[in-house]
This record gives C-alpha cells, sequence and structure tokens, in this order.
C-alpha cells in the first residue's frame, strides 16, 4: 500500500500515468482522474474541494489548475505559483490587454472567491 500526505495526513494514493505514459502527481485512491487527463509535475488530486481546474483557457487553450490546500498553488501552462498577485502579474506581463487576459482575469475573480469561501 503507497501512502501520500496531501497536508492532512497520509492516504493511500498513487502516482497518475500520463496520456504519453510518463509518471504523473499524485492522486488520492479516493479521487478519480481520467485516463486522459494530465497530472503535471508535483499536481496533486485529493479531493472534490481542495482544486478546481478551469479551461480551456488563454493562449494555448491550456487548464488553469487551482489547488487550495494545503496552499494555494496556480498551475498553467509553463506558469507555477503560490499567489495570485504572481499569477495576475504574468498574465498582465505575457498578454496585457489581449482577449486571453480577459479570460485569465475573469478567472482570478472566481478563484478569489472560492479561496475565500474555502478556507
Amino acid at each position: 500500500m503507497t501512502t501520500f500526505d496531501f497536508g492532512f495526513g497520509p492516504v493511500k494514493a498513487h502516482r497518475h500515468t500520463n496520456p504519453n505514459g510518463s509518471e504523473g502527481g499524485w492522486v488520492a485512491d479516493t479521487a478519480n482522474v481520467e485516463k486522459n487527463a494530465w497530472v503535471s509535475g508535483d499536481a496533486r488530486v485529493s479531493g472534490n474541494e481542495d482544486f478546481v481546474v478551469i479551461g480551456p483557457i488563454g493562449s494555448r487553450s491550456a487548464f488553469l489548475t487551482v489547488t487550495f490546500k494545503p496552499k494555494l498553488l496556480v498551475t498553467t501552462g509553463c506558469f507555477e505559483g503560490e499567489t495570485l498577485a504572481a499569477f495576475k502579474k504574468a498574465v498582465r506581463k505575457k498578454h496585457d490587454k489581449t482577449k486571453y487576459a480577459t479570460e485569465y482575469n475573469a478567472a482570478i475573480k472566481f478563484i478569489e472567491v472560492l479561496a475565500k469561501v474555502r478556507k
């Protein structure tokens, strides 16, 4: 039996196998992740209230994943950061006043509300 600590004590978990066969992030055995889903790097899937996925979104039509617990983590494309302020700055720098900035800024507003509710 393999376990992983998602921040609330160890639970039964496994590493996800990504569609290309590479090893993905940790997934709790109680979570459901489709076989065609990518769980990249240090991503963790542990329950239905710890994260939200929005997408496809942005210039790459990628998925924006936000983990709320044990700490906030924002991941999309090549961006990974621990604050919404850092993500806002990256969006402003990369997309300025494009339609992609509008999409990301709407997502950020949604995430800000969720972050308050899920504390």
